[in-house]
């Protein structure tokens, strides 16, 4: 070899010595950054996608308690006037159960998971007063994300002022998959003129209720009617 080709070969020998440090490094970074992310090697092929994260499943562990389904025709609440009105307000859509059956229930302190108890009023009319431990779900407001933690096969049961608005609920919630919902008969008033108990904002027993105008207040038999 003489002297003109040797800076030649130097500079081919120094090219080809960058290449193999160049692919090293590449390698080296390729294999540390699968290593960092988990996605990293099914992404670098076409036909491998990343595995999505689990959503997160609907609660429907616990079996709900099984109630006799009141009969329409034969339900009756202590003031006829108030039976009419009812019949008309109401379009049965959903089963009903009556206050006693209500009543009857809580007092076997069934777990929040089988029995749930919803308010479909505003928060008005909850402040006032409302079923104790009943939740509240407004019906103007109402969206899955109300009920979405809760079992879809618990026993629900919704109630209103009269009972029309706690049956719309009831509907939505019979189309997100809740099996066994049903409207309080005669809701509140009519939890109310039985004698049963309701609670204020602050958990303390009390005698009013929240009615919407004085025709329907002449329904409350019992209890003090607030506006």
């Amino acid at each position: 070899m003489n002297l003109k080709q040797r800076p030649r070969m130097n500079s081919l020998f120094f090219r080809l010595t960058h290449c193999v440090c160049m692919w090293a490094t590449t390698a080296f970074c390729q294999t540390t950054y699968a290593q960092i992310d988990p996605f990293a090697s099914a992404l670098s092929k076409p036909n491998v996608a990343p595995v999505p994260a689990t959503p997160t499943s609907v609660a429907t562990d616990t079996a709900a308690p099984i109630l006799p389904v009141a009969e329409p025709k034969k339900v009756m609440v202590s003031d006829p006037e108030f039976e009419s009105l009812l019949k008309s307000e109401i379009e049965f859509k959903i089963p009903i159960i009556t206050c006693a059956q209500l009543y009857d229930l809580l007092q076997k302190k069934i777990p929040i998971k089988q029995l749930v108890i919803l308010d479909a009023r505003t928060i008005a009319e909850y402040n006032v007063s409302h079923i104790e431990n009943a939740k509240r779900v407004d019906y103007k407001e109402f969206s899955n994300e109300y009920v979405w933690s809760y079992n879809r096969n618990a026993t629900v049961i919704i109630y209103a002022a009269l009972g029309e608005q706690s049956e719309a609920v009831g509907v939505k919630m019979r189309e997100m998959g809740f099996k066994n919902v049903y409207n309080l008969y005669g809701s509140i008033l009519e939890w109310v003129n039985q004698g049963y108990s309701v609670v204020h904002a602050d958990g303390n027993k009390t005698r009013q209720v929240h009615v919407s105008d004085k025709t329907r207040a002449k329904y409350l038999k019992r209890g003090k009617a607030v506006f």
